[in-house]
């Protein structure tokens, strides 16, 4: 049965841009995290809206 109004999902993880360069690997780690999560939630019949990794306060707005 279809939803009359189907659920829609915004999804980002946080991070500190700093911290990419001190430390290897955390960037990607991060964000590898959210592109795990993403389907998990579609798999709920969601719109999932994936904003990626926003790591600064330009990126949030």
């Amino acid at each position: 049965m279809k939803q009359k109004y189907p659920l829609k999902i915004g999804l980002f993880g946080i991070g500190l841009e700093a911290y990419w360069s001190q430390f290897s690997g955390l960037q990607a780690r991060l964000e590898g995290y959210v592109e795990i999560v993403a389907p998990k939630l579609s798999s709920f019949d969601a719109e999932v809206i994936n904003l990626g990794l926003i790591d600064t306060p330009q990126k949030a707005v």
